[in-house]
């Protein structure tokens, strides 16, 4: 889990907001049991542009597992006080109370939100650095405190499947270290590591809270320069996934 900038709602949003929450108070009237949950299926299709852009602003990933989600499920607007809960209604249509996340995370969590010492137990990576609640070790995650400690039970952050795909991940960072390692420096194939592990710690990368302890620890000053790396896009580092993915596949085709 990383940090995220949510940013301030598109100009439209406040409109949208008051009509969708004046077409509540006037469906009530008729049916006073008409729930949350409900009213918000019915006005899905009005909210689809706004989480559109909210998946682009979350890159397309799970606020809390840091999965990528679009090329498996529809990513879910997740209401981090919920939806569901009574005491919570009015936070529904407010966009500082909505993330993004897969499905699994969303369905975890359902309508939990623990307190602790009276304050939310749950981290919202759009208000602090989870990082000062949790910590790696290579793919294993922990919670620093209670509160790192909650958030990995709510969501399931130690889930065998999500561990599975944090290793295949790391995997790829383990192999392009190791070729910045036997390679020259001037050479493509160092150039063409190098680039692909400071993408995966960009913030569009998945798991990149876990890649950014793991290259920390293995590779400090690639981790944390003096001055910021340049901006990498995927496309600069495509080749060298193509590249690893033929080697994989070679492998496994000479397997008996």
């Amino acid at each position: 889990m990383i940090r995220v900038e949510r940013g301030l709602p598109p100009d439209t949003f406040p409109a949208a907001k008051k009509r969708w929450i004046t077409r509540l108070e006037r469906r009530r009237k008729k049916k006073p049991d008409l729930s949350m949950s409900t009213f918000w299926s019915n006005v899905r299709p009005e909210i689809g542009p706004f989480a559109k852009e909210l998946v682009r602003r979350f890159h397309s990933k799970c606020a809390y597992c840091e999965s990528f989600i679009p090329h498996v499920v529809w990513p879910n607007i997740e209401h981090f006080r919920p939806k569901g809960a009574a005491e919570f209604e009015q936070y529904a249509f407010a966009w500082e109370n909505w993330l993004v996340s897969c499905q699994i995370c969303n369905s975890h969590k359902h309508e939990q939100f623990p307190l602790c010492n009276g304050e939310p137990c749950l981290i919202n990576p759009c208000e602090e650095d989870p990082t000062q609640h949790l910590r790696f070790e290579g793919r294993l995650i922990f919670g620093q405190e209670p509160r790192g400690i909650e958030t990995i039970r709510v969501f399931h952050l130690s889930r065998e499947s999500l561990y599975t795909a944090r290793s295949l991940h790391l995997l790829s960072i383990e192999q392009s270290l190791n070729q910045m390692a036997r390679t020259d420096k001037i050479s493509l194939e160092h150039q063409q590591a190098r680039q692909l592990i400071i993408w995966a710690m960009q913030p569009e990368a998945p798991f990149a809270a876990m890649t950014r302890h793991y290259v920390g620890h293995k590779a400090p000053k690639l981790a944390h320069p003096a001055t910021p790396h340049p901006y990498v896009p995927f496309a600069a580092v495509r080749a060298l996934v193509e590249k690893l993915a033929d080697q994989y596949s070679d492998k496994i085709i000479d397997l008996d």
